[in-house]
């Protein structure tokens, strides 16, 4: 569905889009977006290994589209000063869009449900 409707309001606004990397390989398609999010407690219980969510992505000049976000765990290793680390953090990516279906500014709406539960100090 692409339109310049209004946004529906069963949908609340998860992030807007500050950086997005497309990696493909061998004819299969990866979107990753951010910002990403720190891994929320009690995880275990809302399924953050990876799940797939509908989204309705609403671009900077209003065009909308829907896609099927892939929301999941991603391990990150890194070195700095102190020696570096391990953390783990929420990503989103899709498979069923490329770049230039999600440009930088782009609004991703989610289920209520799912924003509470990635961002659930910031739930109305």
């Amino acid at each position: 569905m692409d339109t310049s409707s209004p946004a529906p309001i069963d949908r609340v606004e998860l992030l807007t889009v500050e950086r997005a990397t497309w990696m493909s390989a061998k004819g299969f398609g990866l979107l990753t977006v951010w910002p990403d999010f720190a891994v929320p407690g009690g995880w275990e219980r809302h399924g953050w290994t990876e799940r797939i969510e509908p989204v309705l992505v609403i671009q900077p000049d209003g065009h909308q589209v829907e896609a099927a976000a892939h929301i999941g765990m991603s391990h990150i290793h890194y070195f700095d000063a102190s020696g570096g680390g391990d953390i783990w953090r929420l990503r989103i990516w899709f498979t069923d869009r490329a770049q230039n279906d999600v440009p930088v500014g782009s609004r991703i709406l989610v289920a209520p449900e799912v924003r509470d539960a990635i961002l659930p100090r910031n739930a109305a």
